[in-house]
């Protein structure tokens, strides 16, 4: 391993990188480009023009130093036709409103007659919608404003589609009349009021910040339009940020979205650690020549709760120690540039929801998808199992960092296969195994079946949606989520209402006996779609025969409710409509309600069984089911359950597809109250791998022992791998 000198100035790397030393590359903040980080990559982005051209870094910003975000240039269009052009060139989307070509793909094809916001949903129809500024040869191109009077105001895919995107002298000067935010008047995200115009920044707070840029309308803010105005002579304005901005005049950067806060050796400038001499990764944990120990860094006790970060493998069963006990320093972190391990900043939910740009979004934010935050964080910080040596590494685990980003159908394959080809590019690792020994986390709901050919049918894949269509049980590995009730830390502590917790429930159970006294069976949820989810609770506890009786018509008419039909397409797979069709609703010594309940805390820790199935994606409720040792009842087909290979889940889980269906009550019933209680025996001793959150959360080593499982089965451990073929 090469030694890193300790300056900055000689690290060479400047303001917006770090080395990284196996390489001796540069990586860059996003934005910046060059072998020592120096040029901005969109120079004709910058959005203050008179310090565009000054020597303060190429955006016209003093430090810290932001880029626009080329996915989320639609929030402050036209810009610089030059400016998109740059982004597309670099292999970056601008992205419509709505999200297509970042979170979800384009269509193929528009539909004629039938626009949307932003274009007709194709690729194509958006940059024929998109206005931008085309800029003589004469005039450096910048998306400052004023614009500069010989700029024409023309649309993206005229200027694309011209030879050399030459220069179009009759289009109209864009300073001829009011500079229209695009968009203005039209519905959805993002929407602004009809009369919305951009004005220099002098009219706004922003000053010379170069982080935004001024709007200005005759209607007051509203909370969907993500903006906000003052009322002055003029009219109102509002400041409109980039993305990692903040502030009336975007004068604040984000600092609290770096993971691990950067470890106390770098400094946080939206998502991307600017590392202090002699620490460098993603989160500056990792030293070259400077002796330190990862548990002593820094870190953010909202990522793990309140206990040690690194693995505690005397804390798991026997079985899964030995597992885990093979990853012992064999884990390699790959340190990824931020323009491919933060692509999915693309997707960020601050992009595109209410209140979009208004502030920054911590990695630990995003409640249900942020199981992989956990994971992340705890081995950028376990001096257990990571190895700063590659070549004694049992697996290489490419960091993503996906999962804080649009939870549901987001498009993974330009992200996963940009990482690829730098790998494959930069390091011999994956052409020796031919990627069998990587290790990539998908985050979200079925997005295990997004994962591209080239990497799904070779690497281990951590993932929530265990269905055998996308996940291989010879070599994934399926983990719980975050659920419901434990949305972050201060709710896995203190609930909703301060007395009633996870935390606190988990604690009881663990107090109580092993026999329980409430209902044989209890489900409370949605029966044909999520609206009625633990967060849409019925206010008493329990349907009403009106309701009760209104759901079984519904399903009554649904091929997908019939026991013997597979409808994996469909909600929960026709599980939940097949069990309402069945009427146990009915059944007196069983609780089913169709919808969440405020006493849900307290139904799970009675129940004897409680009843797990898919919903529009994975089903969360086994996590809160172990957690709180009710029995789970598994309805569902062909999944894989978590850490499925290294758990003896028939010791404490009863298992029925969907065809059972119709005998699932006299199943029940026939097993005997002392069969019960060795089940719940067998529970106790596995349920702490169902929640990540500190101290009580094991997840982060039933995780290691999985894939320590893997390691083993597949023959990769450090001592075989000369054995391997290449």
């Amino acid at each position: 391993m090469p030694t890193e000198p300790r300056s900055r100035n000689a690290r060479g790397c400047g303001e917006h990188g770090v080395r990284e030393p196996l390489t001796r590359a540069c990586l860059c903040q996003w934005g910046w480009g060059g072998r020592r980080c120096e040029a901005p990559r969109f120079p004709a982005c910058a959005l203050a023009t008179a310090l565009a051209l000054a020597n303060v870094g190429g955006y016209g910003q003093p430090s810290p130093q932001l880029a626009v975000s080329c996915a989320m240039l639609r929030k402050l269009s036209p810009v610089a036709c030059a400016c998109a052009a740059q982004c597309l060139d670099a292999g970056h989307e601008v992205c419509d409103p709505v999200s297509r070509g970042c979170n979800v793909p384009w269509k193929a094809t528009g539909r004629p007659g039938q626009p949307s916001h932003g274009g007709d949903g194709s690729r194509a129809g958006f940059h024929a919608a998109l206005p931008c500024l085309d800029f003589p040869p004469t005039v450096p191109p910048t998306s400052g404003l004023p614009a500069h009077p010989d700029a024409r105001l023309t649309r993206l895919g005229s200027y694309l589609a011209t030879r050399d995107r030459r220069f179009n002298a009759s289009a109209p000067l864009a300073a001829a009349q009011p500079l229209g935010v695009f968009g203005a008047g039209d519905r959805g995200r993002g929407a602004v009021p009809a009369d919305a115009v951009w004005v220099g920044s002098d009219a706004c707070a922003l000053g010379f910040s170069g982080r935004g840029r001024c709007m200005r309308t005759s209607t007051r803010r509203k909370r969907k339009w993500g903006w906000r105005a003052w009322r002055d002579r003029d009219g109102n304005h509002a400041c409109v940020c980039v993305d990692g901005a903040f502030g009336d005049g975007c004068e604040r950067v984000c600092s609290n979205d770096c993971f691990n806060g950067c470890s106390g050796h770098g400094t946080c400038v939206h998502s991307w650690c600017n590392c202090d001499p002699g620490w460098y990764g993603v989160d500056c944990s990792d030293a070259v020549g400077l002796p330190y120990r990862r548990a002593s860094l820094t870190d953010d006790r909202n990522q793990f709760g309140e206990g040690p970060r690194g693995a505690q493998l005397a804390l798991l069963p026997p079985a899964l120690r030995a597992h885990a006990a093979r990853l012992r320093q064999a884990v390699f972190v790959y340190n990824l540039p931020p323009e491919v391990n933060r692509a999915g900043e693309a997707w960020m939910a601050r992009s595109w929801v209410d209140d979009a740009g208004r502030g920054c979004d911590p990695v630990h934010n995003w409640r249900i998808y942020s199981a992989q935050s956990h994971f992340d964080a705890h081995l950028l910080h376990d001096d257990f199992a990571r190895t700063a040596d590659p070549d004694e590494a049992s697996l290489y685990y490419v960091p993503l960092f996906l999962n804080q980003r649009v939870p549901w159908g987001a498009d993974l394959n330009g992200t996963m296969l940009a990482a690829l080809w730098y790998i494959q590019q930069t390091h011999p690792w994956w052409n020796a195994s031919r990627g069998r020994d990587h290790v990539w986390f998908v985050f979200g709901e079925r997005q295990t079946c997004l994962v591209p050919k080239e990497i799904s049918n070779v690497s281990i894949i951590i993932g929530h949606w265990g269905d055998e269509d996308c996940m291989a049980n010879a070599k994934d590995v399926v983990v719980p989520t975050i659920t419901p009730v434990q949305h972050d830390y201060a709710r896995y502590v203190h609930g909703r209402d301060g007395v009633h917790s996870l935390q606190r429930s988990m604690r009881a159970a663990a107090d109580a006996g092993l026999g329980r006294n409430g209902p044989l069976l209890f489900f409370a949820g949605g029966i044909t779609s999520f609206g009625a989810s633990q967060d849409n609770r019925r206010a008493s506890g329990d349907d009403t025969e009106a309701m009760q009786s209104k759901w079984l018509q519904r399903v009554a008419q649904s091929r997908c409710a019939q026991p013997d039909v597979t409808c994996r397409g469909a909600y929960s797979m026709g599980v939940r409509q097949a069990v309402w069709r069945q009427r146990l609703y009915a059944e007196a010594d069983m609780r089913i309600v169709s919808a969440g309940v405020p006493d849900y805390l307290d139904a799970v820790s009675n129940a004897r069984f409680c009843l797990h199935t898919e919903g529009n994606g994975w089903g969360a409720r086994v996590v809160d089911y172990m957690a709180m040792e009710c029995l789970p009842l598994m309805l569902n087909d062909r999944m894989l359950f978590p850490f499925e290979n290294v758990l003896p889940w028939a010791e404490f889980l009863l298992h029925l597809k969907k065809s059972q269906i119709p005998s699932l009550a006299s199943t029940l019933r026939n097993i005997s109250e002392a069969r019960q209680r060795r089940m719940r025996t067998a529970l106790r001793l596995y349920k702490r791998g169902f929640v990540w959150w500190r101290p009580e959360g094991l997840a982060y080593e039933f995780t290691l022992a999985a894939l320590g499982q893997r390691v083993e089965a597949l023959g990769l451990q450090r001592r075989t791998r000369k054995h391997r073929a290449p």
